[in-house]
């Protein structure tokens, strides 16, 4: 009977129970295995350091995975272990290059394999990282969707349909508001409470796009009441804002103020940092327009002051990272150094029990 079904079964149990533990019993444990049980148990500790934002180890294991499962001919697992490494490269490191040679790597094998959703996975890829080419970008992203689509799923359609929205938005603002009014049906069909506020925005948004001003701000009001209902300020203030941007497109700037100036209270009450940035650079923007340039120069400033907040935070937070990422790896090497030292232990103990036996023998 083949063992290793068995061994894999119970080693994502294990890994299923005991996920809040630490990462090293399932290191221990995905050495001591082999095949399809290795590179499954490799790629779940990756994820494991994936979602902890330990990005070294992250990809120190989802590398392993992807030789455990190149050393068997394990097409699935190469895709799988190819799939992380790219998500890695994108989201975590913010690198597009590499995030794109590893896209080729898992293009290629897709089309062996002939598995739709990991190509559906790559043109997606590739329609996202493309920042030069909109155009090619968004068929691209229309290739991915077709077959999202296809196989019925739903949660990575939604995300292509906002994706979409938003890059059709400043061009083609119609077929933006379609591909918003799906991202957000989809939304209440997961009952996604997130994506349905954020949906809504994205629909406000797409009305102030085709100049359907008064449209605009009435769903923006109705967006306000439900904000209000589940206490949510950001989705709150970002309403209360883009009534200010529909007045200011009408160039009635009082009112622009009003409603601007209502999200800004907003967004400083709660701290909103990347909401507050937008507000003041909105009534710069507002202020500047009707020729207050002495009020237009102080949200300017606020503006700058902001940015800077955001950019020494984000670096901050960097540091953190790399702190953390070192301390992890001392941890680490300390458990290899106590694996040898319990090792050569056991062996200079087993030495001597032989000796013994040797010796009583002898006797």
């Amino acid at each position: 009977m083949n063992q290793q079904p068995i061994i894999l079964i119970l080693f994502l149990l294990l890994t299923a129970t005991c996920f809040g533990q630490d990462a090293d019993s399932l290191i221990l444990s995905a050495n001591k295995l082999t095949g399809e049980a290795q590179v499954a148990a490799f790629e779940k500790i990756g994820l494991h350091f994936y979602n902890q934002n330990f990005t070294i180890k992250a990809k120190e294991y989802f590398k392993k995975s992807l030789q455990a499962a190149e050393a068997i001919n394990d097409t699935l697992g190469q895709m799988n272990a190819l799939k992380e490494l790219l998500r890695t490269a994108y989201h975590k490191e913010d690198s597009v290059a590499l995030s794109m040679e590893y896209a080729g790597r898992l293009e290629e094998l897709s089309v062996e394999k002939n598995d739709k959703l990991m190509q559906a996975y790559v043109l997606h890829h590739y329609g996202r990282a493309n920042k030069e080419n909109l155009d090619k970008s968004i068929q691209w992203l229309k290739r991915a969707l077709k077959i999202y689509e296809d196989l019925d799923k739903k949660k990575s359609a939604s995300i292509v349909y906002r994706e979409l929205g938003n890059a059709l938005l400043d061009t083609k603002p119609s077929e933006a508001f379609m591909y918003f009014q799906k991202h957000f049906q989809l939304a209440k069909e997961l009952d996604n409470q997130e994506d349905i506020h954020l949906a809504r925005s994205n629909i406000s948004s797409a009305l102030i796009a085709m100049k359907q001003y008064e449209d605009a701000r009435e769903f923006c009001t109705r967006n306000i009441e439900i904000a209000e209902k589940a206490n949510d300020p950001d989705f709150l203030a970002y309403n209360y804002l883009l009534i200010g941007i529909s007045y200011k497109k009408e160039k009635n700037y009082s009112k622009a103020i009003e409603y601007a100036m209502k999200g800004k209270e907003i967004c400083e009450a709660n701290d909103l940092m990347d909401k507050k940035q937008y507000t003041y650079q909105l009534l710069k923007e507002i202020y500047n327009e009707r020729g207050n340039y002495t009020e237009a120069f102080e949200f300017f400033a606020k503006e700058k002051q902001m940015e800077a907040a955001l950019e020494k935070e984000k670096a901050v937070m960097e540091i953190n990272r790399i702190n953390a990422e070192h301390e992890l790896e001392k941890r680490m090497q300390e458990i290899e150094a106590f694996k040898k030292i319990t090792y050569y232990r056991n062996l200079a103990k087993n030495a001597g029990l032989v000796l013994l036996g040797i010796i009583a023998f002898v006797l």
